[in-house]
């Protein structure tokens, strides 16, 4: 065989394994990229309070990770610039119940009662998967309406 013919062959194969390569690593970044929470899933602010000293926020919004999930209400307290986690809430999570609010999911009210004493009151017939007691030294009390 031509040597020459045998020298262009080697580097029109280079040529396509580099190719095939960045190709390879795109698709990856893209299918890596979709896989992402905050690509797959979604959240909606219902409402957002701050402390009386204005040193932590309290949010309650929805979050889903798609038609398999139901709607939910999260109530997360946050740093007051700290943007709603694509995760569900540090301090209560809920799914179902009859009553909804703006964001979709079961209806719930926060207040500040003190600067570190955040109450939720919350629909007696929804399911409460996470309630916590107390987050980044702030007590929690609840009830249900």
């Amino acid at each position: 065989m031509n040597q020459a013919l045998v020298k262009s062959i080697k580097y029109i194969f280079l040529a396509a394994l580099a190719v095939t390569v960045l190709y390879l690593g795109k698709c990856s970044y893209e299918i890596y990229d979709a896989l992402r929470p905050e690509n797959m899933c979604g959240k909606k602010l219902g409402y957002e309070s701050m402390s009386p000293s204005g040193s932590h926020k309290a949010v309650i919004y929805e979050f889903n990770c798609g038609a398999m999930d139901p709607f939910s209400t999260q109530i997360s307290i946050l740093a007051p610039n700290e943007k709603i986690p694509y995760s569900g809430g540090n301090v209560f999570g809920s799914s179902r119940g009859e009553r909804r609010g703006d964001w979709n999911g079961p209806y719930a009210e926060i207040e500040w009662l003190s600067e570190n004493h955040l109450h939720i009151k919350y629909i007696k017939d929804t399911n409460v998967h996470h309630l916590a007691t107390e987050v980044n030294g702030v007590k929690i009390t609840s009830e249900t309406l």
